[in-house]
């Protein structure tokens, strides 16, 4: 649309761990490709969001997931 710029903004999704998830899958599901190196550079930033201290996920408890979305500004 001319005069408007395409952005995208970082969210935070509170997400439910169900059971089978994993960090990898989670981050194939959330993360967004121009805005990390690889998997693993999303990994470790929910990681250190969260405070986790290896990627063992609980099924039931909450996990912090960053995300981006598009936006006009």
């Amino acid at each position: 649309v001319f005069g408007y710029e395409s952005s995208k903004t970082k969210y935070y999704a509170n997400v439910e761990i169900q059971d089978g998830d994993t960090l990898w899958d989670l981050a194939g599901d959330y993360m967004d490709v121009a805005h990390y190196e690889d998997r693993m550079d999303y990994i470790n930033e929910v990681m250190t969001i969260n405070g986790m201290h290896d990627t063992c996920l609980i099924e039931g408890r909450k996990i912090i997931l960053p995300y981006y979305s598009d936006e006009l500004l």
